[in-house]
Parts: C-alpha cells; structure tokens; sequence
C-alpha cells in the first residue's frame, strides 16, 4: 500500500499536479470554438463501478474536430501532464415522476444542444452537468411556448 501510495504521489508530483487536488481540477472537457474552454466534470471510467462512466477515446464517432489528449505519464493508465481530458461518457441524463398533476421532468443534454462549437448552445448544458444541476423538460403547450429559446433552424437540399 505504501509502494502505490509513493508511485501515485510521484505521478501527480510529474503531473504539475497538488496532492489535494480535486477531481474537477485534472478531470476536464474542453469546449467553445477552439475547444480551450475546460469544464470540470465529475464520473469515471468503467472499471471504477460509477453508473456516470466518462473517459478519452482517441477514436470518434462523431464529426467534431478532436481533442489530442497528450502522452500518458509514464506509470498511469489515464494521466497526461494535462490531467485526465475526456471526451465522451454520459450524453443524456432524466429523471421522471409521475404525479397526479402530470408528469415531472428534469433533464440534462451534456454535450449540448447544438453541434456547432462556436454556439452557447454547444457546452450550456456541459456546465449544468459539471455543476450537477438539471433544466426542466416541459411538458404542457403552454409551458413549452413560454420557454422557447429560439425557433429550429431550416435545412433546403
């Protein structure tokens, strides 16, 4: 125990990194138009038994720009000297009661409502999920009209 105690010390030592540092401060998504905005985000990786699984992949399913996440510190599984970049994990989180007025919802799109990196709409919900807040979802006519933000953008091919 000692031995791991000192190797992990040591890595953080090489990481720049305190010993009492936080989770949000090495664990991070980066965002805004030139992915330098860091947002601290909680979870982990699968093998930690967490049901919020977050982690780096260096392969992408999606079309956005990626994210270089820097040589693993030698000794680490996941540790740059940048800290523990990520970019996927949990993508959309609800919560639903049934009450007897109707249903009640709270939600939470992490990767935002918007694809387009440039738009506040791209990491809005990434800072609610780091703050581990929730919006509301609205299910009532007159609920969603008074809680529209902006009207659906238009495709023509």
């Amino acid at each position: 125990m000692i031995t791991a105690l000192a190797k992990a010390e040591e890595l953080m030592a090489t990481a720049g990194l305190a010993l009492d540092a936080t989770l949000g401060d090495t664990q991070y998504f980066l965002a805004g138009p030139n992915r330098t905005e860091r947002i601290p985000v909680h979870g982990a990786g699968p093998l930690e038994g967490v049901e919020n699984v977050v982690g780096f992949s260096p392969g992408s399913h999606s079309t956005e720009p990626q994210i270089p996440k820097g040589a693993v510190l030698d000794g680490s599984f996941e540790l740059s000297k940048d800290g523990y970049p990520l970019n996927y994990g949990t993508s959309f989180l609800l919560a639903v009661a049934f009450t007897d007025e109707g249903p009640v919802a709270h939600a939470v799109l992490t990767y935002g409502q918007s694809g387009d990196l440039r738009s506040e709409f791209s990491r809005d919900q990434m800072e609610l999920f780091s703050n581990k807040e929730w919006r509301d979802i609205w299910f009532r006519a007159a609920d969603v009209a008074a809680n529209v933000v902006g009207t659906p953008m238009t495709i023509t091919m």
